[in-house]
């Protein structure tokens, strides 16, 4: 994944859904608001927000038990709202044709900044033992986390460079996703990427959980002529999503402190960072959604502890998705069908997404769920088991 947005390369074609007789029943129900009739899109979005107290908080957002799932609330509210009168435009932003609406992509980008500044802060205590990676340029010393806080608190060039060094990715569009998955499926990524899976390492003879590496000539071999085209894709998903099935696409998901895996193991320069994430990220809203296939069953990423998403509007997103998959699914394979004309030859009739079509529901729904351990320590157990099988 890049440290920048990957512009977008192509221009998509527009969606044309047929709706569902129960949802075109709905639809035929709910009359538009009288306010603002004529809006369509990002401006309907924005008025639907601003009828339910979105967009209208300053400051930061503290939350427990219930102010996390009421927050969950307003959104799911809005959401459903906004389904009923512009459907087009809400699939359009679920599958990443369309950009997150600014309501939406400001509620997380503040969370994730009022988070980074108590991360700071909290380095700085001297009774506190957390020690950030601030880069080559800084020393991991307690007198070097100090420092930073001071400077962190007094010039807001200063956060907005911190918060620049510590987040690796945002959001992606749709063909951003898919110009990073065809590289893949055709084996021509510039660099090693994901690990070999023990299917395809027993049916090439590799070791087990070795990287791919596109310029290796028995990788090429084992990709091009032994794997089918299903098994790309599954060895695609155990690291990088489908375009239209990312969570990157709505805004809500960030790549934070670093990207390689063994960088956030015990005793490596960012354990540290995903200690202190583990136990206060949820207190400002955000929870880690792949902790790996042992956790999570088979079709599922691995472990992720630099992939944090903003719960209240990205499970708010989930929650219409698992409500209405069939309106997901319509949008998914318009997107899908459109990537495949692009790339296919004239007489080839293969799906580059044969794969994913068949498991999407598993890689959109196979999220961690929230435990005891993310949840903050003023919140009562019995609590806890009562938002822990709500998602």
């Amino acid at each position: 994944m890049s440290k920048h947005h990957i512009t977008t390369l192509c221009a998509l074609v527009a969606l044309s859904l047929m709706p569902h007789p129960a949802w075109a029943q709905e639809q035929k129900e709910t009359t538009p608001t009288e306010e603002a009739p004529q809006l369509k899109g990002e401006a309907l979005a924005e008025h639907i927000f601003a009828k339910h107290n979105l967009g209208t908080t300053e400051g930061c957002l503290k939350f427990d038990e219930k102010k996390l799932l009421a927050r969950k609330a307003l959104w799911k509210d809005a959401i459903w709202e906004l389904s009923t009168q512009d459907p087009d435009y809400l699939h359009a932003w679920l599958v990443g044709q369309q950009e997150p609406p600014k309501t939406a992509i400001q509620e997380a980008i503040s969370q994730r900044d009022c988070m980074f500044g108590q991360l700071v802060a909290d380095a700085a205590l001297p009774d506190n033992d957390l020690i950030l990676n601030y880069g080559d340029k800084y020393r991991q010393s307690k007198h070097t986390m100090e420092k930073v806080a001071k400077k962190y608190e007094k010039s807001s060039q200063f956060r907005k460079e911190v918060a620049h060094m510590f987040s690796q990715s945002h959001y992606r569009d749709a063909a951003g996703q898919a110009y990073i998955w065809y590289r893949k499926f055709y084996f021509k990524h510039p660099r090693s990427f994901n690990l070999v899976s023990n299917q395809a390492a027993e049916k090439c003879g590799f070791t087990p959980g070795v990287s791919w590496k596109p310029k290796n000539t028995r990788h090429q071999r084992c990709w091009n002529d032994h794997l089918t085209k299903d098994e790309r894709q599954r060895e695609i998903l155990t690291a990088s999503s489908a375009p239209g099935i990312s969570r990157h696409h709505w805004g809500t998901e960030f790549d934070l402190y670093g990207l390689n895996p063994r960088r956030f193991m015990e005793e490596r320069e960012l354990h540290d960072e995903y200690v202190w994430m583990s136990q206060n990220a949820l207190t400002h809203g955000f929870f880690q959604p792949f902790t790996g296939p042992e956790m999570l069953g088979e079709h599922t990423y691995i472990e992720e502890r630099w992939h944090w998403s903003y719960y209240p509007v990205a499970q708010a997103l989930v929650s219409y998705i698992e409500e209405h998959p069939e309106r997901y699914e319509s949008a998914l394979d318009a997107l899908w069908e459109h990537f495949d004309t692009r790339w296919r030859g004239k007489k080839q009739t293969f799906s580059h997404f044969s794969y994913v079509k068949a498991h999407w529901k598993d890689y959109v729904f196979h999220t961690a769920r929230l435990k005891l351990a993310l949840m903050p320590s003023w919140i009562s157990p019995s609590s806890i088991l009562r938002i822990a099988v709500i998602t």
